[in-house]
């Protein structure tokens, strides 16, 4: 199977290379390469197709709709408001009185209001306190205050952003648990456009909570079932999930989990590539693990240079810059490194296709 993470949905929209000279048709070549089993209708996806699941992605994916600027919460507290939304979320799915399922991921509250007014408040309380429990002990009360009064003051429009982040989450849609399960075991191949609007902080954040939560799913499917086929996943500037740095708190996390499970689902047959304009950008511990680098020349930045020196030494950063520039040459040269290439005894050394 095969799986592409598209974060900036040139792979869905099939615009790689456009307006540089060198276009790629993805999509055919992805047809021509799989045999016909690749269906650019068929097996092209954005999160708008499908249905998500887990309380840490609602709280993640809300921030961009402005939900927590708009009730009140600072920027210094939107990390730890998520996490305590979360649990919030995860208290009120269990508690139903009764075994009745009122409340899930993909309730929207502006229907639940107009059918059950004391259900909607029992939600709504919920929620503020949730977000109240982001503060320290003595400030929560009054912070709940406050919540409540905003609410009030700006209902239409929160419940607004809430239903817009709950639609993701609606059973009726596809099932991304199905969906990977699909490439796993039955070796399709899909693209997955993961394209997200707001604030980039924000955006860095949801996309983590979402790649957290796909690894997740991932390790329950590898481990429940014995898998036939290979697969692979190729995840796409992979900085945009997994950052060198930046102010989202999961992102480290969320990338010392992916290095965990990449070592151990090679034995499982599972393997990931990871494609990035920068050496430097992406999370370290990523390009520690990766077994195989290949590095195109053009790399100017200083930070880049270093980065790659630092995984592969002072000599390979040497042979690096000695390669001509794409600019100046006809034809791509790379750096290469890593277990793929015995006959170098573990030295970088340079190529061209």
């Amino acid at each position: 199977g095969l799986l592409f993470l598209d974060p900036h949905e040139e792979m869905a929209r099939n615009t790689i290379g456009d307006g540089t000279g060198y276009p790629l048709d993805l999509h055919q070549a992805l047809v021509r390469v799989t045999g016909g089993q690749f269906s650019p209708k068929r097996d092209v996806f954005t999160l708008d197709d499908l249905a998500l699941e887990g309380n840490h992605l609602f709280a993640s994916l809300l921030a961009l709709t402005g939900f927590y600027r708009e009730i009140g919460v600072g920027a210094n507290h939107r990390g730890e408001a998520i996490e305590s939304l979360a649990s919030a979320l995860e208290d009120l799915r269990e508690r139903q009185a009764g075994g009745q399922k009122w409340y899930t991921l993909g309730t929207k509250l502006g229907e639940l209001k107009a059918a059950r007014p004391d259900l909607y408040q029992k939600a709504k309380e919920a929620i503020l306190k949730g977000l109240a429990d982001a503060y320290a002990s003595r400030s929560r009360e009054s912070r709940l205050e406050d919540f409540r009064n905003i609410w009030e003051s700006r209902e239409e429009k929160l419940l607004g952003m809430w239903d817009r982040t709950a639609e993701r989450f609606s059973p009726a849609r596809v099932s991304l648990r199905d969906l990977l399960d699909d490439v796993l075991r039955r070796g399709r191949k899909v693209i997955l456009s993961l394209g997200l609007g707001g604030e980039q902080e924000e955006v860095v954040r949801a996309r983590s909570a979402l790649l957290s939560y796909m690894l997740k799913v991932l390790e329950v499917l590898v481990r429940q079932h014995r898998l036939e086929n290979n697969a692979l996943f190729l995840v796409d500037e992979a900085p945009a999930f997994v950052p060198r740095k930046g102010g989202e708190e999961g992102a480290g996390e969320t990338a010392e989990r992916l290095v965990a499970m990449v070592r151990q689902f090679r034995k499982f047959r599972v393997g990931f590539t990871f494609v990035s304009q920068s050496t430097y950008a992406i999370h370290p511990a990523v390009l520690s693990e990766a077994a195989v680098r290949v590095y195109a020349s053009g790399l100017s930045d200083e930070r880049d240079l270093e980065a790659l020196a630092a995984r592969e030494g002072k000599a390979a950063r040497r042979l690096y810059e000695a390669l001509p520039q794409p600019w100046s040459s006809s034809r791509r040269y790379y750096l290469g490194a890593g277990r793929i290439f015995p006959l170098t005894g573990g030295r970088a050394f340079a190529f061209t296709p």
